[in-house]
């Protein structure tokens, strides 16, 4: 209705385009759970509220003081870290970005990036620092890589080590300029802290603050003439004349790999010892414990603008993890990690009653939403176990959780254990499935009480399927249904949902592709493969109403389709061909097909395959590894991504 009314008000220019913009594919909106792991917290000095968070899978942007979070690029990228230039604070440099480019620039607010490394080795920088005296100038370093700058904003760069222990194969774990005098910056290395007046051009080591390691050194923003320094086993060293001489000011051994020194207090710091956080408010004197949630901090960023406030990354454990706030030097912190999708998920179960009650599987354990993913929940995980494989609905608030234990030394794969809950996580029950089977585990949409396990053995090279384990009373008692060893690599698996006895299993057979049918629940199986061809068939959907007609996505060479239970197979159409499919979705809707492919992009047909769309609007994810439909309204699609879990709801 929002739209409607705001129609009505559109220029008379803009009425002529008006049914096309109707006819515009809908957005997806990020459900979460929201958090995950941060490694660096990063704030505009010039906006407030404007802050910077990098995660394993990606860089993200609050303009809200982290009351909502938009990723500004995605990919792999641990480790990386946002510099902001402190004079134009649109100008945006990024390390860590695998693969792209050891640095990238954007110069609008992080909405593009174009490599900025010309003449850089091709390593991956760990630190990147902007000298807010000449903000052109930038220096980056990475293990054993030595130290380099750039005179001109990225455009170019050159060695800057001379003088730095191991030259130009120095290692540099911190590097702060000074606001002034102009070119005065701190290198902490693994022989302690060194001092360059010459922007970088030459080093000489620091008064006492040799001989030793030092693992990080910040200068104050508010009176650069007050600098810090932490080394290993030697204490917080502070100065006030710029770096030229050095007092230690905490005796006891604090090896801080982050100091974050207030932009309003010089002499208000914060310290992340290890994974504790640390404050101080008389300049290294006295230490307290910044209490930090959960006790864990991974990153720390004074707030620019009040004094009194503090950023911290949050590891995940008993919460999601995440960025978190103080309003008051670390004595209480709220999350703000809306929109920040740094946890993965590996399936969701809805519940057959309730679609609005969710539950999706992460590496942190299970999360379970009981309002459609507008808040989530984590559980705790059952009793031993050490992940989580996967969850999956059955009938009424059933719910299903594959986990596995980590693998002793003397074996190959973990040993997988099926677990129910019928209240919400609050108790679990094991139930007596044998222990060889894979993640491959399915609940028969049309019986809840079938469950499908794959039986596998464990060589050298990977799984390789046994046959099919089966239960008909919601998994308390189970049988090996395959009279003969199928002996193929591991594919997926599918049940029809019109018929629990038709199973669809896709294989990974040498130098080529395998399905395999059954009709009577896995007793036997038939070898329907002539056709999809590709290393593997790793994504299977049946249609919702016809048990005889399957799709196969492939590992590079697209979809293929059978309207005769896999005796003949046609390419499902050109758009796809050469991708590789990662997840496939036949919804309750005639002729609807939709399709994830590993470089996280979505597509829907509507002729059964033979044409495609690609409906990825807004969906910012790396790698989507299944979609789900729900179960009351085949036009709300849910996709499972490597960065939480995302909804689609679609007019048409």
């Amino acid at each position: 209705m929002l739209f409607l009314k705001r129609a009505v008000f559109l220029p008379v220019f803009l009425l002529a385009f008006a049914p096309a913009l109707a006819a515009l594919p809908a957005p997806w909106t990020p459900l979460g759970p929201f958090g995950g792991p941060v490694d660096s917290i990063t704030a505009d000095p010039v906006h407030p509220g404007v802050l910077y968070a990098t995660t394993p899978t990606g860089a993200y942007k609050t303009t809200d003081a982290g009351i909502s979070w938009t990723a500004i690029y995605l990919n792999p990228m641990p480790g990386g870290r946002v510099a902001v230039d402190p004079v134009h604070p649109a100008i945006l440099y990024l390390t860590g970005a695998y693969p792209a480019a050891p640095v990238l620039k954007s110069v609008d607010g992080g909405a593009h990036w174009t490599p900025a490394a010309a003449g850089l080795p091709l390593y991956y920088p760990s630190i990147l620092a902007v000298d807010p005296a000449r903000p052109r100038r930038l220096y980056v370093s990475a293990n054993g890589f030595g130290l380099w700058r750039s005179e001109d904003a990225g455009a170019s760069w050159q060695e800057a080590d001379s003088g730095l222990p191991g030259g130009h194969h120095a290692t540099v774990f911190s590097i702060s300029a000074a606001s002034r005098p102009a070119g005065t910056v701190l290198a902490a290395t693994t022989r302690g802290v060194f001092r360059s007046v010459d922007g970088g051009l030459s080093w000489r080591p620091a008064a006492g603050l040799t001989g030793t390691l030092a693992s990080a050194v910040a200068f104050a923003p508010s009176d650069p003439r007050t600098a810090y320094a932490s080394l290993s086993g030697g204490g917080l060293h502070r100065s006030t004349d710029g770096g030229l001489s050095w007092r230690r000011v905490q005796t006891t051994a604090v090896y801080a790999s982050e100091i974050s020194v207030s932009p309003r207090d010089p002499r208000l710091l914060y310290l992340r010892v290890q994974r504790a956080l640390l404050r101080s408010t008389d300049g290294g004197g006295h230490l307290v414990p910044a209490n930090a949630p959960t006790g864990e901090a991974t990153a720390v960023a004074a707030d620019p603008f009040t004094t009194a406030a503090v950023w911290a990354g949050i590891p995940p454990g008993t919460s999601p993890g995440g960025v978190w706030r103080s309003p008051n030097q670390g004595l209480t912190w709220g999350s703000r990690s809306r929109g920040l999708t740094g946890i993965a998920t590996t399936s969701l179960a809805i519940s057959s009653d309730d679609p609005r009650r969710l539950w999706t599987s992460t590496p942190y354990g299970p999360y379970r939403s009981g309002n459609g993913g507008a808040r989530w929940t984590r559980v705790a995980m059952p009793p031993g176990e050490d992940g989580l494989a996967q969850v999956a609905a059955g009938a009424g608030d059933r719910i299903f959780a594959l986990t596995f234990r980590n693998p002793d030394p003397r074996q190959e794969t973990p040993a997988y254990s099926l677990w129910r809950t019928d209240d919400d996580g609050a108790s679990w029950t094991r139930l007596p499935m044998p222990l060889a089977v894979t993640p491959r585990f399915r609940v028969a949409p049309s019986d809840l009480s079938t469950l499908y396990a794959v039986e596998t053995s464990s060589p050298i090279f990977g799984p390789t399927v046994q046959g099919l384990l089966r239960s008909t009373d919601g998994g308390e008692h189970w049988e090996s249904r395959t009279q003969t060893t199928l002996s193929c690599g591991l594919g997926d698996l599918a049940v029809s949902p019109s018929d629990s006895q038709v199973v669809y299993l896709g294989c990974k057979a040498p130098g080529t592709s395998a399905v395999l049918r059954s009709r009577d629940g896995g007793a036997t199986f038939t070898d329907v493969s002539a056709g999809p061809p590709g290393p593997s068939v790793q994504a299977l959907a049946v249609d919702p109403r016809d048990p005889d007609t399957v799709w196969a996505g492939t590992a590079g060479s697209g979809i293929w389709k059978s309207e005769d239970g896999g005796a003949s197979w046609t390419r499902a159409g050109d758009e796809l061909a050469s991708l590789t499919i990662t997840a496939l979705l036949a919804p309750d809707l005639p002729g609807r097909v939709w399709a994830a492919t590993r470089d996280g992009r979505v597509f829907r047909s509507d002729d059964g395959g033979a044409s495609w769309e690609d409906r990825s609007a807004g969906l910012l994810a790396t790698g989507v590894s299944g979609l789900v439909a729900d179960p009351d309204d085949p036009r709300r699609i849910y996709a499972v991504t490597a960065n939480g879990i995302w909804l689609l709801v679609e007019a048409d």
